[in-house]
């Protein structure tokens, strides 16, 4: 009961010490959200540096089959020499 009393008798410095409290609450939301919006960036940027695609001529497209065949580079006449795909 003696809360009640003192935040009727001074209502205006209890809702000075309420808005304060809340703001503070506020701010720390605030910052752990941009924390978790930073870990998060930072995981999305490795994986697409890192990641499958990363790697020079990587696609999406289905992976070549294995017996076939690909150019490779230019033999010194100019035509293209043909090896078996690892």
């Amino acid at each position: 009961m003696a809360l009640r009393d003192w935040t009727e008798r001074h209502r205006g410095f209890w809702e000075f010490i309420k808005f304060n409290v809340l703001g503070n609450v506020s701010m720390i939301v605030r910052l752990a959200l941009m924390w978790v919006g930073y870990v998060l960036r930072e995981k999305v940027v490795e994986v697409v540096r890192h990641g499958p695609l990363s790697e020079p001529g990587a696609s999406l497209d289905a992976p070549e089959a294995p017996d076939e065949l690909k150019a490779t580079e230019p033999c010194a006449d100019g035509s293209p020499v043909l090896a078996q795909s690892p």
